[in-house]
């Protein structure tokens, strides 16, 4: 049974949170992204049946995610830039190229449905109900960047203790090796990425694994355990801990390998929406919305807090997950941190002695060790965020990095042309 009426009981109004023009009518409740499968619309009046039947399809396919896209001729608003930054790359967008054009969805892989007039795009949204519910997957298109400044703009980001490497908008790879690494023989190709287009990428410890447009994995570096062969598969999602690594399937199922040890457990079955991987320890959100948590225990990840969660991360002994109402839960303390502020959240980053998050109306919140300024973010919105070592990173709503802290090996300042 398709859920298409799930989200029908759901409050519109005008003058709701993501309400930007006028008298559009738009939904309550439905900034839930982080995870989910976004479906975006115009918030302009001509677009209000787009917005209708946007809500339905989001109801069509479970989520709780329904981005605002802006109104026609003006750029998407900063807290909806960072909703999507927080979703599944595979979005629908309702309204044609006129409503919500392709220069918004830039790195998304798209399904649009759009028709000749409201009346025609509501059968179209009908029609692909059907389709969903007889288990007919519809195709999504990747929105490249196709101006030349946009492949200086980035849109994920992701570093560990001696590099970093970050997603352009035009879905290519860039990584650097920070400084002092080469003269300290920290090279272990961990900054020399494959070419390629990519949606999702992960740091490991002198090793990186990114996920093609085509949910194929590609890692590079030192030592990623065994042959090609053994990751085979399609998928959406990946995280690298120091010894074990998992990916979620584009079916939700995961698998996951051991580096540098042997015998540690296996996930439990069932299906997932996000992982997160500290040393020899791994938890993952059920598509239900709880935890479930494996390995050796050694960070005491089997006792998470109940609930349901949207999005999860973990570095050495440190878990912070954000509950499905946009607040924080982080436990098992290295003895730096503190507890996270007060607020509502879209994404979170956690390492060895802080932590950042970027709350729900794009602004960054960091919090913990802040002994070289990295837990001092600078002010603006911001579409994700990574904290490493003695160091952040983010990437603003301009598709620019910014980077605050001290390069944890040798006290290193940033470098100014990282990325460049």
């Amino acid at each position: 049974m398709v859920a298409a009426a799930a989200l029908l009981p759901m409050m519109v109004s005008a003058g709701a949170a993501h309400a930007s023009t006028g008298d559009v009518r738009w939904p309550s409740g439905m900034d839930v992204c982080a995870g989910a499968t976004a479906v975006i619309a115009a918030s302009d009046t001509a677009a209000q049946s787009d917005i209708y039947s946007a809500v339905t399809l989001a109801g069509v396919v479970g989520s709780h995610c329904l981005v605002d896209a802006g109104a026609r001729g003006a750029p998407m608003p900063a807290v909806s830039k960072a909703l999507l930054a927080a979703a599944k790359p595979d979005v629908y967008v309702v309204g044609g190229a006129a409503a919500v054009p392709d220069a918004k969805l830039h790195g998304h892989r798209v399904h649009r449905v759009g028709g000749a007039d409201r009346f025609e795009t509501a059968r179209l949204v009908g029609a692909l109900a059907l389709d969903i519910a007889a288990e007919r997957s519809p195709e999504f298109t990747t929105i490249d960047a196709d101006a030349a400044d946009d492949v200086n703009g980035y849109r994920a980001i992701t570093a560990r203790w001696d590099y970093a490497c970050a997603i352009r908008t035009n879905g290519e790879l860039a990584c650097s090796l920070l400084d002092g690494d080469l003269v300290a023989g920290r090279d272990s190709g961990q900054a020399s990425p494959p070419i390629g287009k990519y949606v999702a990428i992960s740091a490991g410890n002198g090793t990186a694994c990114a996920i093609r447009t085509n949910g194929e994995l590609a890692c590079w570096g030192y030592h990623w355990p065994g042959q090609a062969s053994e990751l085979e598969g399609n998928y959406k999602s990946i995280d690298l801990g120091d010894h074990l690594w998992c990916a979620i399937h584009t079916d939700g199922e995961l698998t996951c390998w051991e580096r540098g040890v042997s015998g540690l457990p296996s996930p439990p079955e069932g299906t997932y929406t996000s992982v997160a991987t500290a040393i020899v320890d791994a938890c993952a959100i059920r598509t239900d919305g709880e935890l479930a948590c494996w390995g050796s225990d050694w960070s005491a990840e089997a006792s998470p807090p109940a609930g349901t969660f949207t999005a999860i991360d973990a570095f050495d002994h440190h878990w912070c997950a954000i509950r499905t109402n946009g607040e924080l839960a982080c436990w098992n303390s290295t003895g730096h941190e503190s507890s996270p502020p007060a607020g509502t959240y879209v994404a979170v980053s956690t390492s060895r002695s802080h932590s950042c998050a970027i709350r729900t109306d794009g602004g960054l919140a960091c919090w913990g060790d802040d002994s070289h300024g990295q837990a001092s973010p600078p002010q603006g919105t911001y579409l994700d965020v990574v904290a490493a070592g003695s160091f952040s990173c983010a990437i603003d709503t301009n598709a620019a990095v910014e980077c605050w802290g001290l390069r944890d090996v040798d006290d290193v300042s940033w470098p100014s042309s990282f990325l460049q």
